[in-house]
Parts: C-alpha cells; structure tokens; sequence
C-alpha cells in the first residue's frame, strides 16, 4: 500500500491531479495482461477547466477498484467501481 502517491496528466488548458490517500496496484499472474488498482480513504482531484478556471473535487471512498487490460498497441479497456462514497464539491 503506498500513501502519499500523486498521479498528474498534462492537458492543454491545464493540468488535471489526483491524490488518494493510500494506493495500490497489482499486475495478475495468470490469463490477461490486466493491472487492478485499489484506493481508500480520502481523495482529491483537481483539475483546470477549459476557461483557466481551477476546480477540486474532494471525496472519501470505501472502495475505489479499477482495472485495465492493454495489448502491444496499449489499453483496450478500464473499468472503475466506486461503493460507499461522500462528496464535497469546491
């Protein structure tokens, strides 16, 4: 589990963020090329809006899971199940 972990993607109006409070990730041994994410606790993303303008979304989460399944051409599919969430919107 790490915690502390920061995941930024530059786009052209800006930059978009998220920060979980911990986070896991795991590579399957078996059958497909697929990774499964895990997030728990607290969750902030941050992201600026076509105008410039910024926004942060924070949120708690029982269980954030995701998963991702790619090729030799790179992903071809990414699921995302969130149960048990709150939501403050800023």
């Amino acid at each position: 589990m790490f915690r502390g972990v920061s995941l930024r993607i530059d786009t052209p109006h800006g930059p978009t963020e998220w920060r979980p409070e911990e986070f896991a990730m795991h590579a399957l041994t078996y059958g497909r090329d697929k990774i499964i994410f895990e997030a728990a606790g607290r969750q902030e993303l941050r992201w600026t809006r076509d105008d410039g303008s910024k926004r942060q979304l924070v949120f708690a989460v029982a269980s954030l899971r995701a998963s991702a399944i790619e090729d030799a051409t790179g992903p071809t599919r990414f699921d995302l199940d969130l149960v048990g969430s709150s939501v403050r919107a800023r």
